[in-house]
């Protein structure tokens, strides 16, 4: 019932324009093809800017892998880098275990820290 009045009043023609409507301007912050611009600019600088500059950040650590540099993989496998050359990087999981890991599956890179001399 209340969406009826609500029909009814946009229905009707303001008194004295015999009965021809004029057409409203809509804002130009209101056309729809704005909104859509607008949405996309905060979809960019809000979702996709970030994720890609932590995405090259990702592939910088990468390359600057490491003997030494504590890893965690995507599949959740913690270690130590042994051999970083080539792609399948050699990762020692415990004594006497050494695996092979892709570069892609290096999900976290912990710089290995070296041990201060203290005088």
């Amino acid at each position: 019932m209340f969406l009826l009045g609500i029909a009814y009043a946009m229905g009707t023609s303001p008194a004295g324009t015999n009965g021809a409507a004029e057409p409203q301007a809509i804002p130009f912050f209101a056309q729809p093809w704005f909104m859509i611009v607008i949405m996309v600019a905060i979809m960019y600088f809000f979702l996709w800017l970030p994720q890609k500059k932590e995405r090259k950040k990702h592939a910088e650590k990468l390359k600057a892998l490491k003997k030494g540099d504590k890893i965690i993989t995507t599949g959740g496998i913690h270690g130590i880098v042994a051999n970083a050359a080539g792609d399948p990087v050699k990762v020692k999981i415990a004594d006497n275990v050494k695996i092979d890991i892709s570069r892609s599956a290096i999900a976290v890179i912990e710089p290995a820290q070296e041990e201060s001399k203290e005088v």
